[in-house]
């Protein structure tokens, strides 16, 4: 009682005195947690214009230091995003299109507030990792896993996945089976034309004639391409906080729409959660 005592915390960490190095060792999802946290106590108080605006404002500041104090550096590889940081403007868009920040204009206030809450408790609650998901969704082209040896881990436990797929409807090619994570929900989506033999081995005959969609998620089958899909789902860069079932999806592409952050209007006068990847980077240029 009354003694006076210092907890004393030791670590070691790189130093630096060069601006350009710094940016290149920045963290993406730490920035990302940060950006986003720097408004949770803003979500009761402003509208989602605002916080658009607030997030968008953050942003641009970034971007426009790096571009002010890295210009001028001979080799520099881009006046406008550093290398850690390329994936922040899509990032940044996935953000904006979330319930977060966003909303259809149809939705009730309750729902709206609701979805808002919801995806406050997720973001307390998941892993540091599975931030990018959680904004800018995997999605893999999985029917020709086997063919290609992905979704086998070897003797280091380290697994070969396949190439992440553009957030795009148009890279939902018709023919094709894709496995889209977005942390809170996993979809399996296979296309009108996907190869019999291909769906034959991920599904059963049950799901597969399953018209009324009462048996909507995928089970293990005892296939080698079964097994290798939920080896990718059950490998740790997929196993997130939100355990979720694999929910099967033929042929709509509607259904995966708000996952598609890539896509959005075109024109001009197009708000900000409305926009395409494209335009969005020209929109950052611009404010910086």
């Amino acid at each position: 009682e009354g003694e006076v005592r210092l907890r004393i915390h030791n670590f070691k960490t790189r130093v630096s005195d060069d601006i350009k190095e710094i940016f290149h060792s920045s963290d993406l999802e730490t920035i990302a947690i940060s950006l986003v946290r720097n408004t949770f106590h803003l979500y009761h108080k402003k509208k989602p214009a605002n916080l658009r605006s607030i997030l968008m404002q953050n942003t641009t500041d970034i971007f426009r230091a790096y571009r002010t104090l890295c210009r001028n550096f001979p080799n520099e590889e881009s006046i406008y995003f550093p290398g850690p940081l390329k994936l922040l403007p899509l990032l940044m868009l996935g953000m904006i299109k979330s319930p977060l920040y966003s909303h259809y204009r149809t939705s009730p206030y309750n729902e709206i507030n609701d979805c808002r809450i919801y995806y406050q408790s997720v973001m307390n609650c998941i892993n540091r990792d599975d931030i990018i998901p959680l904004f800018c969704p995997y999605m893999y082209r999985v029917d020709f896993m086997e063919e290609l040896d992905f979704g086998v881990e070897n003797t280091d436990g380290n697994m070969k996945f396949p190439p992440l797929e553009r957030l795009s409807v148009k890279s939902l090619k018709s023919d094709g089976v894709y496995l889209i994570d977005n942390v809170i929900h996993t979809y399996l989506w296979i296309g009108r034309n996907a190869m019999i033999s291909k769906i034959e081995s991920l599904l059963s005959p049950e799901q597969i004639d399953n018209t009324d969609q009462t048996m909507k998620f995928m089970s293990e089958l005892d296939t080698p391409l079964s097994k290798r899909v939920f080896a990718l789902v059950h490998h740790n860069k997929l196993r997130h906080s939100y355990a979720s079932n694999i929910e099967i999806i033929f042929g709509k592409r509607s259904n995966l729409e708000h996952l598609m952050i890539e896509d959005g209007l075109y024109g001009e006068n197009i708000g900000i959660r409305d926009m395409t990847i494209n335009d969005f980077i020209q929109l950052l240029y611009k404010l910086q």
